[in-house]
């Protein structure tokens, strides 16, 4: 990242099937060293599935890789003047894609909201890794209470493992959130 510090690029274009996630990591990385630049992704012909975290990721284009040398000199050009470039045949699906994933966020955010403020406690602990043990230290109640309060947890939230607890976290972005309404916890080690 320190030759985007240092050069500022107006735009960077990126293969979307960089290694992990698409390029999607690495678009975020450049916009926080490079916040004016703009990214546009070239993906494979149908990139439908990656519509979404493409553009979530703050990309301003995305072009199938079959794209001419014209049509990516005029994307450049498009998202330069602050524009977005998305394929018209891929303009549904952005769309459709945009829409389910804001209605799963408000399910998710709803979810939460239905868990108690030592459930929200035990949520955040969990999406550190913590595990019962670990989870009764920081809450100072036993392991047995600690393990009724993770099963709540995972039937309130509708996931079947403390992993999909975090993964549940971590995808709609409830981690920054003031999860913790109690008492303030020592971290976990």
């Amino acid at each position: 990242m320190s030759g985007v510090t240092r050069a500022q690029p107006d735009v960077i274009v990126l293969d979307a099937s960089l290694p992990p996630n698409g390029g999607q990591e690495c678009t975020s990385a450049i916009l926080a060293v490079a916040p004016s630049c703009r990214v546009v992704f070239l993906a494979e012909d149908d990139p439908s599935a990656a519509l979404v975290d493409t553009f979530e990721s703050g990309a301003s284009g995305l072009l199938p890789k079959t794209a001419t040398l014209d049509e990516l000199l005029d994307a450049i050009h498009v998202v330069c003047r602050g524009g977005v470039v998305v394929p018209s045949h891929m303009l549904s699906d952005l769309i459709q894609g945009l829409v389910a994933r804001r209605g799963e966020g408000q399910r998710a955010r709803a979810s939460i909201e239905r868990l108690t403020g030592r459930e929200r406690q035990v949520l955040a602990l969990l999406s550190d890794g913590a595990d019962n043990v670990a989870i009764a230290d920081a809450l100072v109640i036993s392991p047995l209470t600690a393990r009724t309060h993770v099963q709540n947890v995972m039937r309130k939230l509708r996931v079947h493992s403390r992993l999909e607890a975090a993964m549940f976290v971590a995808r709609f972005g409830l981690g920054d959130e003031p999860l913790l309404r109690g008492r303030p916890l020592r971290r976990v080690q």
